[in-house]
């Protein structure tokens, strides 16, 4: 009797059904404050050889990204293709090649508030739950918003906004302009990118 049941715990040791490991989930929650910083895999610092441990080789393409008034500038796709996908620019010149920033490039990343590409001035005032401000309109730093007046997104977000039509010539150039103002709403201008700091505080 004892020989069978040595050998039915055998059987059931060697045949028994491999149930397979559950998948997991990809971390696409986004975290930006001063207590936490949580991008994926990036932190706050991070350098291209540190970037380069933490994510597989298959999921990280060298590139070229465009930069302001037509430079291009060192960076890194991350996950392309795919609802994670990132564009991450880096400083070439650094000791440690030190990331810069990030942008949301994936629709899969949960951003604080439900901050998403495609929402209004007004929708974004509501989740920074202050106004803020927006440059000009029509040259090469038109519609990025200003954050230092404070709010959720004070801290690490620059956003950018695109009427798609032509704007009035006091919403235009070098010049900061109040969320509240009513011919900035008036155009209806859209979130069209939205970049994370990658940078410690000084």
């Amino acid at each position: 009797m004892r020989s069978f049941l040595f050998l039915l715990a055998a059987w059931v040791l060697v045949f028994r059904p491999q149930i397979p490991a559950l998948a997991q989930e990809p971390d696409t929650q986004v975290v930006v404050n001063a207590e936490e910083f949580r991008l994926g895999p990036l932190r706050l610092g991070m350098t291209l050889a540190q970037l380069k441990k933490a994510v597989k080789p298959e999921a990280l393409k060298l590139t070229k990204l465009p930069g302001p008034e037509g430079t291009e500038l060192s960076g890194v796709i991350l996950w392309k293709g795919t609802g994670r996908e990132l564009h991450v620019v880096y400083d070439e010149e650094s000791a440690g090649k030190e990331l810069l920033e990030a942008t949301i490039i994936g629709k899969d990343w949960k951003l604080p508030g439900g901050l998403q590409r495609g929402m209004s001035i007004e929708q974004v005032e509501k989740i920074n739950g202050k106004p803020f401000q927006v440059m000009g309109f029509g040259w090469d730093y038109a519609g990025w918003a200003n954050f230092e007046g404070g709010g959720l997104l004070q801290q690490g977000f620059s956003l950018r906004f695109d009427p798609g039509v032509e704007t009035d010539q006091s919403l235009s150039g070098d010049r900061l302009i109040p969320s509240t103002n009513r011919k900035l709403r008036a155009t209806k201008a859209r979130v069209v990118e939205i970049n994370i700091h990658l940078t410690k505080p000084e």
